[in-house]
């Protein structure tokens, strides 16, 4: 009996799938919040998965958010501009968005099972695209989640695409080291999380302290909503911060220079977050066929923000390319 590629793309995931071990407590948006989520919802092994499928364009975009938010907050202004051209899906990371949370650890693995399994729920609604090489993006932390899905299903990527990623060696700040700490880092991180992230925000962006008030406004409530409505947002920051990759993700990286999909990375050349000189210097030693795309006058937030039709741009050129 002969496999199709979307037949055998299937049962590796399927086989893959399979192996991952029954969550954790589910740690739940109040429903009040979620009975308003612009998307819709599929349950991967009794936890909730916020997702989106937008745009009948040829070929499917996965996009795959950072840290501390969820789809509609990362993509929210990209997503409207690949559309016309290509189909697009979007999800919430365990935790983050309107998706459940989980007391499992926030690891690679996790995450990594969770897209696997997205992508197997969604092949009727994306017309079998998400069984067939699309284009990956990893945005920040997302870097990191792509960057271990490439590893582990390299048949089912054609492009992958690096913004702004976590993973390569750099220094983690201060605040983030401190919250890694036990006890000490869960106390705080459940008392003055929320300001220790608004305080953040400004280090994201060009313009500094001085960034959009709007942008700083929408960003400072969805922060206020998540903490205050959502039981697994809080604990699922600490736990990605403990048990991923952010800082140590060499030896993937590496090892996807071998492989036969093409890799971009786009960066703005003014982030703090993932300092753009000495992480994307030290991405393109790691995979030296990656192709490197500066946006000016671009902080780690600004990449999605008001940068967001240039972004989308380079995307889309990738894509069709």
């Amino acid at each position: 009996m002969a496999f199709t590629s979307t037949a055998l793309a299937a049962v590796l995931l399927a086989g893959m799938a399979s192996l991952w071990s029954p969550p954790g407590r589910s740690l739940p948006m109040d429903p009040q919040v979620s009975k308003d989520a612009p998307g819709k919802f599929v349950t991967i092994g009794g936890l909730k998965t916020h997702y989106t499928v937008q745009g009948e364009g040829e070929g499917l975009i996965v996009l795959v958010h950072g840290l501390g938010w969820g789809w509609e907050e990362a993509f929210g202004r990209v997503i409207p501009k690949l559309t016309k051209e290509s189909t697009v899906m979007a999800y919430d990371i365990y935790g983050r968005g309107f998706s459940d949370g989980t007391t499992k650890s926030h690891d690679l693995a996790l995450y990594v099972s969770q897209l696997a399994q997205l992508l197997l729920k969604l092949e009727a609604e994306t017309g079998g695209k998400s069984l067939k090489p699309f284009t990956l993006v990893g945005y920040s932390m997302g870097g990191v989640v792509v960057s271990g899905f490439a590893k582990e299903y390299p048949h089912l990527v054609e492009k992958l695409i690096l913004m702004a990623p976590a993973g390569v060696n750099i220094p983690m700040p201060p605040a983030a080291q401190i919250v890694k700490m036990p006890i000490v880092g869960d106390l705080l991180v459940r008392f003055v999380g929320a300001s220790l992230m608004k305080s953040e925000l400004p280090n994201g962006h060009f313009a500094g302290e001085d960034f959009d008030p709007k942008i700083r406004k929408y960003r400072e409530e969805q922060l206020d909503l998540r903490v205050s409505r959502h039981a697994g947002y809080l604990d699922s920051i600490l736990s990605s911060l403990r048990h991923m990759p952010l800082t140590n993700n060499e030896e993937i990286l590496a090892s996807l220079e071998s492989l036969g999909f093409s890799i971009d990375i786009i960066w703005g050349e003014n982030d703090n977050v993932c300092p753009y000189g000495p992480a994307s210097e030290g991405l393109r030693k790691l995979i030296p066929k990656a192709k490197l795309h500066t946006i000016k006058e671009c902080g780690h937030d600004d990449l999605v923000e008001n940068k967001a039709a240039e972004l989308a741009a380079v995307i889309r050129k990738i894509h069709n390319n």
